[in-house]
């Protein structure tokens, strides 16, 4: 009967254990030219976004996850935050340059890729 409960248990945490993991997904974006496809690749499992695009590939670090809003960004020469509005799946793209106190906005519209 023991024996019995503890399975019990056990099977009741590892089926909660993951319920509240999200799942990767992928998104096909572009900012002026629908044939200038940026694919943005979201890792929750090692909490990452990569950018492939034809000029190359980019990761970023997931500083915020949200039901509303995926915050990630890239700290260099040029500081970028990238805001995901979960709800209508535009990504917010801010470029901050230490020698101009001006940022640059651009609005990446994105939908979920084609299988």
């Amino acid at each position: 009967m023991r024996l019995i409960a503890v399975l019990g248990v056990l099977f009741v945490l590892a089926s909660c254990s993951d319920s509240d993991m999200e799942e990767n997904f992928g998104l096909s974006c572009y900012k002026n030219d629908e044939k200038n496809i940026t694919f943005f690749e979201f890792n929750f499992d090692k909490n990452i976004v990569i950018r492939d695009e034809p000029s190359g590939e980019y990761e970023y670090s997931m500083t915020e996850v949200s039901p509303v809003k995926i915050v990630f960004v890239q700290r260099s020469l040029v500081d970028i935050d990238y805001v995901l509005d979960r709800g209508n799946l535009n990504i917010e793209q801010t470029m901050r340059f230490e020698s101009n106190p001006n940022n640059i906005i651009n609005i990446f519209k994105c939908k979920l890729p084609q299988v």
